[in-house]
Parts: structure tokens; C-alpha cells; sequence
């Protein structure tokens, strides 16, 4: 069986489990560096455009080719199947491992799978089959997303690699305090908030925002707490349950597994 570590998520846990190597010879933009000499700087797959024309790089067919080479191939056939492209560039897309931000939903499956149930679901088997099954299999949350638009996410890095101190700013009254010349934006998306600069605490280096929005069912999730500018404003009235959790709502199924 193939398995490739770094290109594919089963691959990934099984080679944590197994030990094996995390080889990645090519990056986030789907070109190959210089471990491989042979390859550098050449995209991993034929472009959609370039597929049937001749003359043209075709990275799956050099690899078959030294395979040949060296001896080491048993049987090489074509076969149609499914394989995603970008809908914009066309170009073929990469599943890659990379380092996200996470919040760790698994430690509190307990108290998840506690309180889903009190839900007086209806019908009954969504909240103890499909919402159940997902909150009894519940992941770690990847909440970090590479795109412009979106809510940032408030984490400043030390610029200094060696010192790396991570601050999460909870407030704007809080960023004022810390950045250097107390700043205050009237829009604090990007790339406004990106200009805003703190000081190290423990060295002194200059902290930069990371680049991550946040994934906007965080957003969609924060709703019932955010129209209330809590805990800012009506910490009261929403920590004596006057405002949440709410008594109703209806909501489409695609949502069980969404904001939910």
C-alpha cells in the first residue's frame, strides 16, 4: 500500500503510529524544492490544460520512467478516475499537511456529549445519531483559514524564532494596552490589524499578528454571546441564563454538524 506521510490525512496518522518519515519535498504552492534535484521548481502533476499534449512536463511519468530505470517497477496501466482541480486556475490540487491553529474539542467531549443530552432534539435520533455520533467521535478543531476576509485571529508571534513567545489578545481594550503606540482602528480586520505591532515581554522583539483569519463557524457559534457584546457588556443577564442558551431554534440539517 502507498503511503505518503505528508500528502494525505489517513497516510499522516498512520505514519505517526507507525513512525514513519515526514517527507515533504514540495511546497505550499505545489512545486517541488531542490532535495530532489531532478525536480526542482517543476509542479507535481501535468497541468489539466497540458493532459494528452506532447512535450509537455509530465511529473508522473518521470517518476515512472526512473522506475524503470532502476529496475523497480512491477506494472504501470492507465485507469479514469476522479481527481480534483482548482475551479479557478484549473490547476490540480494537493492534499498537504501543514501546521494549523486548533482548538482541542477532544478534551471536552465529556461535558459535550453531557450536555447534547438535555436537547430536546426533534426528531430525537438527530441529536442521538447524527449530532450524537460526531460529538462521541469529536476531533480537535482546525479554526485557523488562510484566506482575506474573515475574523483574525487574534495571536501575535515574537518576530525573534529563538524566543517565540505567543500572546492571544482578548479585547480591543487590551491590544490598545500592548501594541506600540496604543492604537486604536476603526476596522480591526485585515489588513488594518496586521500594522499593529507589541513589544516582546520576554525580549523586547517586535510581535507580529499571525496571518490566520478565523474559521467563520466560530463566528456563527460565538452569535448568541456576541450580540451581547459578552463579557463586556450583560455578563449578568447571560451567566444567570437570561439570554442563553436560547429555548428554540430550527435550523436546517446541514447545520447539526455547522454551528451547532
Amino acid at each position: 500500500v502507498h503511503i505518503a506521510p505528508a500528502f494525505g490525512e489517513d497516510d499522516y496518522n498512520i505514519g505517526q503510529e507507525f513512525g514513519l518519515p515526514f517527507i515533504q519535498p514540495i511546497d505550499e504552492k505545489g512545486y517541488f524544492d531542490d532535495s530532489i534535484p531532478e525536480l526542482a521548481g517543476k509542479y507535481f502533476k501535468i497541468h489539466r490544460e497540458d493532459i494528452g499534449k506532447k512535450n509537455v512536463w509530465d511529473t508522473d511519468k518521470w517518476v515512472v520512467d526512473q522506475l524503470k530505470k532502476m529496475g523497480k517497477l512491477l506494472d504501470v496501466r492507465d485507469y479514469a478516475h476522479d481527481y480534483p482541480f482548482c475551479w479557478r486556475c484549473k490547476r490540480a490540487l494537493l492534499y498537504y499537511a501543514r501546521e494549523s491553529w486548533f482548538i482541542q474539542m477532544s478534551r471536552f467531549r465529556e461535558d459535550l456529549l453531557e450536555t447534547n443530552a438535555k436537547v430536546n432534539w426533534v426528531p430525537k435520533m438527530i441529536g442521538t445519531g447524527r449530532f450524537g455520533n460526531f460529538l462521541d467521535k469529536v476531533r480537535d478543531w482546525a479554526i485557523s483559514r488562510e484566506r482575506f476576509w474573515g475574523t483574525p485571529l487574534p495571536i501575535w508571534i515574537c518576530n525573534d524564532r529563538e524566543c517565540n513567545h505567543m500572546l492571544a489578545i482578548g479585547s480591543y481594550e487590551e491590544l490598545k494596552t500592548l501594541s506600540k503606540g496604543n492604537v486604536v482602528l476603526e476596522d480591526y480586520h485585515k489588513p488594518m490589524i496586521d500594522e499593529v505591532l507589541i513589544s516582546c515581554p520576554k525580549c523586547k522583539s517586535d510581535m507580529n499578528r499571525t496571518p490566520e483569519v478565523i474559521d467563520c463557524w466560530y463566528d456563527s457559534g460565538a452569535a448568541p454571546f456576541a450580540q451581547y457584546h459578552y463579557p463586556f457588556e450583560n455578563k449578568e443577564l447571560v451567566d444567570n441564563g437570561g439570554a442563553y442558551p436560547v429555548d428554540f431554534i430550527a435550523e436546517g440539517m446541514d447545520q447539526t454538524r455547522g454551528w451547532f
